[in-house]
């Protein structure tokens, strides 16, 4: 059994990621965001309208940009620095979107940064 603490993607998955364009590394997460919003899953509150968030996936090799447009997630593309940078592995994204960790522990712990 594989520990979720311990899980990294290999390194081969962070030299592809590092190598797609920018709209297709971003599409599967801004669909998730759009669906979870359509559901009322997530909520986004007006004090996050027009901004800029920026997201690394360390061991994937992703890194992309999307803002918030009254409530809905857009890409951007062609931005180089944002609003709210937050950098970590696969993993640790994953538990901090199914609530299996705070933001708090994850960024003490080091495997998130603000």
């Amino acid at each position: 059994m594989i520990k979720l603490n311990n899980f990294r993607f290999p390194s081969l998955f962070s030299k592809l990621g590092k190598r797609l364009p920018r709209p297709v590394a971003s599409a599967p997460l801004l669909l998730m965001l759009e669906v979870a919003r359509h559901k009322q899953w997530l909520i986004a509150p007006e004090s996050l309208y027009g901004k800029t968030f920026q997201m690394q996936i360390e061991d994937l090799g992703l890194n992309f940009i999307f803002y918030c447009d009254h409530g809905k997630f857009k890409a951007l593309h062609d931005v180089k620095t944002a609003d709210v940078s937050l950098k970590a592995n696969a993993i640790d994204f994953f538990k901090l979107a199914s609530g299996m960790e705070d933001a708090d522990t994850l960024f003490f712990q080091r495997r998130l940064k603000i």
